[in-house]
């Protein structure tokens, strides 16, 4: 169960700070929409959606995209 709730602590951080940096890298929430939908060649992304690359990656995937828009933020 402590696992679990680790794990499960983790995906809601990335998940809240993947959130964050959208809003603000895209002021707006349909750019912010689009950008997760959009087909992205970046790396890590190869041509799929940050939203498909996260669902087929999972936590690690998740963690990897926030890094990315953090990154974008400094």
């Amino acid at each position: 169960p402590h696992n679990v709730t680790a794990i499960r602590v983790l995906r809601i951080s990335s998940l809240l700070g993947i959130y964050r940096a959208l809003g603000i890298l895209f002021p707006d929430p349909a750019q912010a929409f689009r950008w997760v939908r959009r087909q992205n060649s970046r790396p890590p992304f190869s041509g799929c959606t940050a939203l498909d690359y996260m669902i087929g990656g999972g936590l690690g995937s998740m963690i990897e995209v926030r890094r990315l828009l953090d990154a974008e933020l400094v």
